[in-house]
């Protein structure tokens, strides 16, 4: 998860977005890189997950990158597309293998052998809001910081068409960076 320059800067585009688009969805999740799709577990399983997290973060120091382009998931999701997919990749392993190691595979063949890390700037979006998001986002683009710094791992949980971040935990000083 981002904070500080990068952080504000997502969330500006976010606002900008919206205030086109009328859209607000983009700004129910905080400004982040998702790097592991959605995946079910109970309540009663967070705990696990929580652990597995925190794992994580113990292993990976917090990440420089910077914002490639703009793109999208069909018509209802614009996003930012980040540099440093190597290191990604690795982290998404990571997290597929403690997930692996408490759930069983959860992964599904796209996303195991194409996985697309992305920022989320607009989502839930009609054809119509997505011309206005999509524009909105190219528009603010130039503005990106030269350096992103990823600092915090998260997990979200979907309520109705929301994401909602019930749990955050610092990077340490690991081996990936």
């Amino acid at each position: 998860m981002f904070q500080g320059e990068a952080a504000n800067y997502i969330r500006e585009l976010e606002l900008a977005i919206s205030a086109k688009s009328n859209v607000y969805d983009g700004l129910s999740q905080p400004p982040h890189i998702t790097i592991k799709r959605p995946f079910a577990v109970t309540t009663a399983e967070l705990d696990k997950v929580r652990r597995a997290v925190d794992e994580l973060a113990n292993e990976i120091d917090p990440i420089q990158l910077t914002f490639e382009a703009i793109d999208s998931f069909g018509s209802s999701v614009v996003f930012l597309v980040p540099s440093r997919k190597d290191v990604l990749r690795k982290i998404y392993e990571t997290i597929v293998q403690k997930i692996v190691g408490v759930f069983g595979d959860v992964s599904d063949d796209h996303e195991r052998n194409n996985p697309v890390f992305h920022c989320t700037v607009a989502l839930n979006l009609t054809e119509e809001s997505f011309s206005i998001a999509k524009n909105t986002a190219q528009e603010g683009f130039s503005e990106a910081p030269e350096c992103a710094r990823l600092d915090k791992v998260g997990i979200f949980v979907q309520h109705d068409d929301q994401w909602v971040t019930i749990y955050e935990k610092e990077l340490g000083h690991g081996l990936v960076n």
